[in-house]
């Protein structure tokens, strides 16, 4: 007979904690849509939705001339979700990652450009440093990264490779704080993509 409480006070604890879950999703992914169509409105794109409440919308428009879409899919390499940002440029014939650089300790760039406007804020990797170099050495591309440089979230990247420009992140709490530095970020894809033609 002591079993049955026992059982029902499991059982009332195990559908409270299922309850909580999933109203916190619940919040979270209203969050998420919202922070969406902000960012729907801010540069004036189109929200595909999608087929369940919990995926987020796929955004395309076209900025600057460029084609882009903005997604929200489930990494491949964690259990967090990741926006992707990608612009369709014209074909490169180099490629190109721009990574903020950490405070401590040395990191390896392939590419210097002997401004420390630039150098001390990011890491450039790529396979074809003279075009990378010759392409970054623009004086407005220089600037504008330097005053981007706070404004690259740490763990991101912007890719250039081959026909597409590139933007991931882990989205996940994606607030009025993250927001803005989002659009920035897309912001300066737009205008090295506008430089590389």
């Amino acid at each position: 007979m002591d079993t049955i409480p026992l059982i029902i006070t499991v059982s009332a604890l195990i559908l409270a904690t299922f309850a909580f879950i999933f109203w916190f999703a619940q919040k979270a992914t209203r969050h998420n849509h919202q922070q969406m169509r902000l960012l729907t409105e801010h540069f004036g794109l189109q929200a595909e939705k999608r087929k369940s409440f919990w995926q987020l919308p796929i955004l395309t428009g076209e900025l600057g001339g460029f084609p882009i879409q903005i997604k929200v899919e489930p990494s491949p390499a964690s259990e967090a979700n990741e926006l992707e940002v990608l612009l369709t440029i014209p074909k490169q014939s180099f490629n190109l990652i721009i990574r903020r650089k950490l405070k401590l300790g040395k990191q390896k760039t392939d590419v210097e450009l002997m401004d420390s406007q630039v150098d001390d804020y990011y890491i450039i990797k790529t396979e074809h440093p003279d075009k990378a170099r010759r392409f970054l050495q623009d004086r407005e591309i220089k600037q504008k990264l330097y005053h981007f440089r706070e404004d690259m979230l740490l763990g991101t990247s912007i890719r250039l490779q081959d026909n597409e420009m590139r933007y991931l992140m882990t989205f996940a709490n994606v607030g009025d704080k993250k927001r803005p530095k989002i659009i920035r970020t897309i912001e300066l894809m737009v205008f090295l993509a506008g430089r590389l033609v």
